[in-house]
């Protein structure tokens, strides 16, 4: 009689197991689950800095394409994901449209909807993968390729279409052991060792053997301390030249911000900044520093700018240059405007305005005061620091997002003993934007080896070291930050290979996954 009821009551049971379970993966559920996945890798992010949230995201998402069997569905499912990570995560470049005409408002947005989803179909395609692959090798291979798949997604979406890179898991480990991989390989490389610990994680899970199941531990508690071994590594070369640096953080009245006379005060009071002791080498100002035609009113700038750096201090400033009857947002040196960098990734809509087939957007956007920008050269020289104490200095630029694109900023920074990062965040004021940029920034300087000066209107103004850590920093107020650095050509790995050996590495993987039986997992 006992027997015969312990044999009803485990049948009931695991008849209430597999409802619950059939439930729980239901399409419905792994649906919703996508979308909420997707939200929760936002908090791994700034101003949040949750990073073990990534991994959670990372697992759930992993463990929702386990659960899928169609094609289509795996597709879907990784939509979703981008759908809750870009839809929610992007939200604040929506207060681009808040800028312009109400007339304008229901097309920008539109067209940064198309842009979410283009950026939404990057996890989509990573899911359709790797269910093919389930399908066509192994559940083991599946989730080994996890991270290689990934990763190669990262790159192409930040290369292909809009290019844009935010939210890739690299950004999240910035404070973590893993960041060490940086200098190495750049984001790529940490966004790969981020996934290659969720995949070996899984593994460990999936794998019957105890001996495999050690194995995988081990791997990964060496990509973790390796990270940290590698973050005790300065990198910077011998023959370094100390420099004493100033970076101003202005907040102008954006409604003034364009007039000529407000321009000039501008200038009187960044100059006023320049001059303050103690006196330094070098002094950076915001992106469009000076909001105004700068051959009009560089007589209020030129004598004062030469007199300092006859005295030793050289000014790095933004302003609009005409040259030739095209007008760049530049960073210039105040004592010669010639030698400058002059901006090549425009914002759509503020600098300029894209040409789009079958619909002229001209008819519906007023011309804006600064919207009629040219895109500099895509190959230009680094800057050249004149100053007495520091002759022979040069630095590499990045102005306002094209931070984000850290392949091409490696291209100068080569070059360089020092990066500037200038900006006017003021569309973005109170979003999470600001210290996402300043996150992205920070990586940038640990991928170069080199220090970094972020000059900042309404963001986050700071001077970082060259293993990514804030010295300094000022925002929601005017003023300035005085430090000295260490500046030198340092050449990380990073700088010298690029992505290269991070691509050939995870494209080497699922070939050899795809051509090989004896390369299949097995337990």
């Amino acid at each position: 009689m006992k027997k015969n009821f312990t044999l009803l009551l485990s049948k009931l049971l695991s008849k209430l197991l597999s409802k619950l379970l059939s439930k729980l993966f239901s399409n419905r559920v792994l649906n919703i689950l996508s979308l909420v996945s997707g939200v929760l890798f936002i908090f791994a992010f700034a101003p949040f800095h949750f990073w073990g949230l990534a991994f959670l995201a990372l697992s759930l998402q992993l463990y929702i394409w386990i659960n899928t069997y169609s094609l289509l569905q795996a597709y879907w499912r990784g939509f979703l994901f981008g759908v809750g990570l870009y839809g929610v995560g992007l939200y604040w470049l929506f207060n681009v449209s808040h800028s312009l005409p109400d007339s304008f408002g229901p097309v920008i947005r539109a067209i940064l909807l198309i842009i979410m989803g283009l950026l939404a179909s990057y996890p989509a395609l990573v899911g359709l993968m790797l269910v093919w692959i389930k399908k066509h090798l192994s559940l083991h291979w599946m989730i080994v390729a996890f991270a290689f798949v990934w990763t190669l997604g990262e790159w192409l979406r930040s290369w292909v279409f809009t290019g844009l890179s935010l939210y890739q898991p690299s950004y999240a480990f910035i404070d973590t052991p893993l960041a060490g991989f940086a200098p190495v390989g750049g984001e790529l490389l940490v966004t790969l060792m981020v996934l290659i610990s969720v995949s070996s994680a899984f593994l460990i899970l999936y794998i019957k053997t105890i001996a495999k199941k050690s194995l995988l531990f081990l791997l990964i508690l060496s990509l973790w301390t390796g990270g940290w071994l590698l973050k005790q590594v300065s990198w910077q070369e011998s023959g370094l030249k100390k420099l004493n640096v100033r970076v101003i953080h202005g907040m102008p009245d954006e409604k003034k911000k364009y007039r000529r006379f407000y321009a000039v005060d501008m200038i009187k009071l960044y100059l006023a900044y320049s001059r303050a002791l103690p006196k330094v080498d070098l002094v950076v100002w915001p992106e469009s520093a000076i909001a105004y035609d700068f051959d009009a009113i560089k007589h209020y700038l030129l004598p004062e700018a030469k007199k300092l750096s006859n005295s030793g201090t050289d000014i790095l400033l933004g302003g609009y240059i005409q040259d030739r009857n095209k007008t760049y947002n530049s960073l210039l040196m105040a004592s010669n405007p010639d030698n400058r960098y002059d901006k090549r990734h425009l914002i759509p809509f503020g600098e300029f305005t894209p040409d789009i087939p079958f619909f002229d957007l001209r008819e519906y956007l007023p011309s804006l005061e600064n919207g009629a920008l040219d895109k500099g050269n895509y190959e230009q020289p680094v800057l050249s620091i004149k100053g007495a104490k520091v002759k022979g200095a040069e630095v590499a630029v990045a102005i306002c997002y094209e931070i984000i694109f850290g392949s091409e900023f490696r291209q100068q920074w080569k070059e360089a003993d020092l990066l500037i990062f200038a900006s006017d965040l003021n569309w973005f004021q109170g979003t999470w934007g600001i210290e996402q940029l300043h996150q992205i920034a920070r990586l940038r300087s640990m991928e170069s080896g080199k220090p970094l000066l972020s000059a900042t209107s309404y963001g986050v103004t700071a001077i970082i070291d060259n293993q990514g850590k804030t010295l300094k920093r000022v925002e929601h107020k005017t003023g300035y930050i005085d430090e000295t650095i260490m500046t030198g050509k340092t050449q990380t790995p990073y700088s010298v290979y690029g992505n290269r050996l991070i691509i050939m590495l995870c494209v080497f993987m699922l070939i050899a996954a795809l051509i090989s039986d004896r390369w299949r997992i097995k337990d």
